[in-house]
């Protein structure tokens, strides 16, 4: 289906805005790069502040999900979304949300806190299905535990905004470690540690 003319705006400005930043661009560069006239783009967005808002809105609907895939073993559910936060930290673009906290700060604080509310969510749902399955303990308190753990995953993502070197994955490897170390039970804690020893084994840490 062809792209209005808005959406046309955004997915040229998201491309500028990511490779050069927020303070580098401006609706005129927008413009000619998409050689429209100014008027024709005040007619969809009423200042720049509007169009990153538009940006920002479509880059949280292409985000990947941290799945909860109830028929898996919630262990490896975990682990396997370690790695989508390593892989969505790498491409995130970091001059992007540099210029957005330093320019824009409102709308990057707006950003984290529903980025903190769905990672909230599906470390919740995570915890529930943990329970059911034995893997982690039943004496947790739900609502200060999915809290707490969903303030370490996002303020990874802050991190990542500006460091995407290889110290960050390890540092990500222990955060889940020690996550699962204090909410798994013993069940939880015997398979982990199997799964782990598999990895050594098949070299895929």
């Amino acid at each position: 289906m062809q792209m209005n003319i808005r959406e046309q705006i955004t997915k040229t400005a998201t491309g500028l805005f990511f490779r050069h930043g927020l303070r580098r661009i401006s609706v005129d560069d927008v413009c000619k790069e998409l050689r429209i006239s100014k008027k024709t783009f005040y007619a969809c967005f009423k200042q720049k502040e509007e169009l990153v808002a538009s940006v920002l809105k479509e880059q949280g609907k292409r985000q990947k999900k941290f799945n909860i895939d109830t028929d898996c073993n919630v262990i490896d559910v975990w682990l396997k979304n370690s790695q989508l936060i390593k892989t969505t930290g790498k491409y995130q673009p970091a001059v992007f949300f540099s210029d957005l906290m330093k320019y824009y700060p409102d709308m990057y604080q707006k950003h984290c806190e529903l980025t903190h509310s769905k990672i909230q969510r599906a470390v919740r749902d995570g915890i529930e299905l943990g329970i059911a399955q034995g893997m982690f303990r039943a004496d947790i308190d739900l609502e200060m535990m999915s809290y707490l753990l969903s303030l370490f995953n996002t303020s990874f993502f802050a991190v990542m905004y500006k460091d995407h070197s290889r110290v960050l994955d390890k540092l990500i490897d222990f955060m889940i470690d020690t996550q699962i170390r204090i909410i798994a039970s013993e069940q939880g804690l015997a398979y982990y540690y199997k799964q782990k020893r598999e990895e050594l084994l098949t070299g895929n840490l």
